[in-house]
Formats: C-alpha cells, structure tokens, sequence
C-alpha cells in the first residue's frame, strides 16, 4: 500500500486533511485495472449542518431532534432514525458521503474531472461514525489526449456496504501502465 498526505490545504486544519491509501498513482501515471484507493472519514453534526445550508436541504433527519414527527415513526421502524440520550442520531446526507470518492481524485490526481457518478444508498450513515470511501479501477481507456477511469465505488461503515455504485473520471494528463 502507497500512503499520501498533502498538508499544502492551508484552509483545512491538519485533522481533516485527507490521508489515501492504496495503489492508484499519484497524478494518474500508470493507471491501470485493478488499482484501488480508500479514504477514511468520520462526519460531525457541525459537517452535515453546514453542508446543509449550503446545499439548502434543511430535511430535519440531518439534524439532532428531541422531537421527530408522528409521520418520520416509520423511519424509525426502518432504522433510518435512531435514539441516543433521547435525541435522534444525525443523518449524513448521501451526496456528502458520495463525495468521498471526489476527495480521493481530487487530493491523487489534481485536474481530474468527474463524467458521471451512479449511488445507491442501502443503509444510513450517522455523525461520527467512522466510514471509508473505497474504489476500485475497472476499465481504462484513452480518450481526449489522456485517459478515463471507469471505477467501482463504495462507502462501508461498521464493515457494511452503507453506498455503492460506478464513477468515470477522466484524467487529462493520465497514462495507461504499460505492459511489460
């Protein structure tokens, strides 16, 4: 396993900076099927109420609640709410979890563009627990003076598949590993 860390985001404090392991090389040299890279990350409240706002989803499922409407009980039956220290346990917006796989292109391969993103989201993912972004290098091919990487991608939580889905992402200045 390949281990980077980039400290150059002086917006960001040391704790968030993103740490990807895996075999994907760093500024898409040598791309080839079967690589893979995973990114660790947990989510705060504070994260998922900002991302809120931002993004306009005030859906009171992604914030704490002392009191959850009569309609949400079967929610709560389908264990998308859950109760601690009777309040409700946060809910990370599935295209904040999603974006994982964003940080790990964008932190190995700057200038990386995203051609589409399929999710299916299968089970909740809360504040503070702690997930890993993973893909998973399918096909390469060459396209427009560099490559596109077609990935499988997931995001487990507690060793469960909470996201799963395919990306494509073109590398600008990718290269395919050649074959020795």
């Amino acid at each position: 396993h390949c281990r980077y860390r980039f400290v150059n985001l002086r917006f960001m404090s040391t704790d968030s900076i993103p740490v990807i392991t895996g075999t994907l090389p760093v500024g898409g040299k040598g791309v080839a099927v079967g690589q893979h890279a995973e990114v660790r990350r947990t989510f705060t409240v504070e994260q998922v109420g900002q991302f809120g706002k931002l993004i306009g989803d005030e859906n009171p499922l992604h914030s704490p609640q002392t009191c959850i409407p009569e309609s949400f009980h079967v929610l709560e039956t389908a264990g998308i709410i859950t109760w601690e220290n009777n309040e409700s346990k946060v809910l990370v917006h599935g295209m904040m979890a999603g974006s994982l796989f964003s940080c790990i292109f964008g932190t190995l391969i700057p200038g990386s563009v995203y051609r589409s993103q399929q999710l299916a989201f299968r089970l909740p993912i809360f504040c503070n627990q702690v997930v890993t972004g993973q893909l998973v290098v399918t096909r390469v091919r060459t396209w427009r003076e560099g490559v596109v990487l077609t990935c499988d991608t997931k995001v487990m939580c507690q060793e469960r598949e909470c996201i799963t889905g395919q990306a494509s992402v073109w590398l600008p200045n990718g290269e395919i590993l050649e074959k020795r």
